[in-house]
């Protein structure tokens, strides 16, 4: 596992792990070399690099063994500050959550047009599931919304909760709004 786009392989019962690669033919097709970004623009492997990697054995096939729960573990949340506002912080706060571990709650964002938060989750087991997201923190208007944000239809949400059913790999996007 991998918190980056490392590349893997298995071949003859051995693992790969490419950390590093960069161009073969580096030069001034890929820019000026007068530029003061061409060498870290065209030089990818130049420079200090950080990489977390792991290996992680487990029982079963990746359902039974949690894999994804542990990749996502693996990575660093990256949170963007969307607002500022005067008054102190809480020590913590869940603002969304699944009560199906084969669901994830893959993103979460303000929406394109300024009107709610768009929360984007994946079935990742491959199989039909059925999931409730409690998105009451962010509001109580719910509807379900393609990649675009384009709305496809309203739902049921009952204090901000909503009651899924996804198909194999499903992705759904949906839109909260306060009320």
């Amino acid at each position: 596992m991998a918190d980056a786009k490392y590349g893997y392989r298995v071949k003859d019962q051995e693992l790969e792990i490419t950390l590093l690669r960069s161009q073969k033919k580096p030069g001034s097709e890929f820019g000026d070399p007068q530029d003061a970004d061409f060498t870290e623009n065209n030089f990818g492997d130049i420079g200090e690099h950080s990489l977390n990697y792991s290996i992680f054995t487990h029982a079963g096939d990746y359902k039974q063994g949690g894999v994804v729960e542990q990749g996502y573990a693996l990575r660093e949340l990256k949170a963007l500050p969307i607002a500022v506002k005067q008054g102190s912080l809480l020590s913590s706060v869940q603002v969304v959550s699944c009560d199906n571990y084969a669901v994830v709650i893959e993103t979460l964002k303000p929406a394109e047009d300024g009107k709610g938060v768009i929360v984007r989750l994946f079935e990742t087991h491959g199989e039909t599931q059925t999931a409730s997201v409690d998105l009451s923190y962010f509001g109580s208007e719910v509807s379900e919304v393609n990649m675009m944000e384009e709305l496809i239809a309203p739902l049921d949400a009952t204090q901000g909760n909503v009651e899924l059913e996804f198909t194999p790999f499903e992705v759904k996007t949906l839109r909260v709004v306060q009320q």
